[in-house]
């Protein structure tokens, strides 16, 4: 994290407030391709889907989680 200038900061959470969430719409999906027959190409044998989604966590009672920084 010394690369990034993040070395000192540190992240709480507490667990029971925090609930998987997606955006509407967007939940874990797989792609078939345009044809629904796979990504691959034409000339490839095995089929290639590719999984995607947009997901996070939902963060309640604020009060709970917490970041330090400037930690020494």
């Amino acid at each position: 994290m010394s690369k990034t200038g993040k070395d000192n900061e540190c992240y709480f959470a507490d667990i029971a407030y925090l609930k998987y969430m997606y955006m509407k719409g967007m939940d874990i999906s797989l792609d078939k391709g345009p044809s629904g027959k796979g990504l691959q190409a034409n000339d490839r044998k095995k089929t290639v889907h590719q999984i995607y989604g947009v997901c996070g966590l939902k963060r309640s009672f604020a009060d709970t989680h917490f970041h330090l920084w400037n930690i020494s």
